[in-house]
């Protein structure tokens, strides 16, 4: 009878570099069940194919874009880039960066769309690196949340 490999359930390329060295230690502590539910959980993430873990940015890419064209303030496009950033910063921490850099595209792109509707008064395109402040202040907000959560998970263990 063989024993069940929990390392089977990560890619391949997981696997690989850490699968022996992640069962033996499994199989020397033993998997309670709250460990059984974080590997699951931690499993199905890293399965998660580049696309699905896209969507959240994108989704929230066209939610700013969106009200950034139809608001007529601009504090709703504003809170959206503070909770968007927030969000995809706790969500993959590694990609803050660039997930708040791609966020912030939505404005001045979104506006240069807008800037071809003839009739319409705009504001000057330069006014939308302002959106920088709110995307980075949701972004270091989610820094600090995950950053705590990390430290918290460290000192559980």
């Amino acid at each position: 009878m063989s024993r069940f490999r929990w390392s089977s359930l990560y890619p391949r390329a997981w696997r690989k570099q850490f699968g022996d060295e992640f069962d033996a230690m499994l199989e020397m502590s033993g998997v309670p069940p709250q460990t059984a539910v974080d590997i699951l959980w931690n499993a199905a993430k890293a399965r998660c194919s580049f696309a699905t873990q896209g969507l959240p940015l994108v989704a929230a890419w066209i939610l700013v874009a969106w009200l950034n064209i139809c608001a007529r303030e601009v504090q709703w496009p504003a809170a959206a880039l503070v909770l968007a950033a927030f969000g995809l910063t706790v969500w993959h921490r590694k990609r803050w960066l660039q997930n708040t850099l791609l966020l912030f595209g939505a404005i001045p792109i979104s506006s240069l769309y807008f800037y071809q509707i003839p009739g319409i008064h705009h504001e000057p395109l330069y006014k939308t690196a302002i959106a920088l402040i709110p995307a980075f202040v949701g972004a270091s907000i989610g820094l600090l949340v995950s950053a705590g959560q990390s430290a918290e998970l460290r000192k559980g263990r």
